[in-house]
């Protein structure tokens, strides 16, 4: 009800949880994607959960926008999921709605998902990020990845967030720039 083809198409709303592990940036990718998302929808809920209070523990956000009223920020059964930690996969995939989307770090994935009823895919986004000179910009390989595959937001909404957050810090800023266009082109080229 929700996928269309190759692309999301436009709903009263959408959710989506970002899973990893803490210190890798699911909450700045989640934070990113619901401020860019206030701009386009009256509802936004951003809701972070650590595991632990220390970073390496299991950690994710979940990000709910709409234009209607949002009963609660807690999402079971999600449109999308983005996992940039691959071992978590198999501890959410099943949580998918049929015809939503998975997006996952390749990295460590032994297998696929045993789902054939959502689009799949799959980025080596930590050898890309160590590629542009730091492995903590999977997290915006991934978002990159997110937004184009379901075309739900603008580019250049989260591109103004990019700049908010790390704009007084050029070297910091491009190389997550780079790392957002770099998941845009990766899902383009498909």
């Amino acid at each position: 009800d929700f996928c269309e083809g190759d692309s999301m198409v436009e709903s009263d709303s959408h959710n989506v949880i970002i899973i990893g592990i803490g210190g890798r940036g699911v909450l700045v990718a989640g934070r990113l994607l619901a401020e860019a998302a206030m701009t386009q929808y009256e509802h936004v809920t951003w809701l972070p959960s650590l595991t632990t209070a220390m970073r390496g523990g299991p950690c994710e956000a979940t990000i709910v926008f709409s234009h209607q009223h949002i009963p609660s920020p807690m999402v079971w059964r999600p449109q999308a999921i983005v996992v940039m930690e691959s071992n978590q996969l198999s501890s959410f995939e099943d949580r998918v709605k049929p015809g939503g989307l998975i997006i996952t770090e390749s990295a460590g994935l032994s297998n696929g998902t045993k789902r054939s009823d959502v689009r799949f895919l799959k980025f080596p986004a930590i050898s890309i990020a160590v590629g542009l000179g730091e492995s903590q910009a999977a997290n915006l390989i991934l978002l990159g990845a997110y937004v184009q595959a379901t075309q739900i937001l603008p580019p250049e909404l989260i591109e103004t967030y990019l700049e908010k957050k790390f704009g007084s810090r050029e070297k910091v800023f491009s190389l997550n720039l780079q790392a957002f266009r770099e998941g845009i082109r990766l899902v383009g080229s498909l």
